[in-house]
């Protein structure tokens, strides 16, 4: 339960979407049916992912920025 000062919590899923995308998806619909919010980190450098993540740290772009600039605590 959120409290009325607390942000709502998070959970990142972290991984490569290009090769274990459909994996990924699963666990983020599952996390999602709970009520929980994800944020989803995609590191795969090889292929397009399967499904648009939050943040793309493969390639290159500074993780730690996006990830404060979309809520998220490090």
């Amino acid at each position: 339960m959120v409290g009325k000062y607390r942000r709502p919590k998070k959970i990142v899923i972290l991984g490569t979407l290009d090769t274990k995308g459909e994996e990924h998806f699963f666990l983020k619909k599952r996390i999602a049916e709970r009520g929980v919010q994800t944020i989803v980190v995609d590191t795969g450098i090889m292929d397009p992912p399967h499904f648009p993540p939050d943040i793309v740290a493969g390639a290159g772009i500074g993780i730690t920025a996006k990830f404060a600039e979309i809520g998220g605590r490090i």
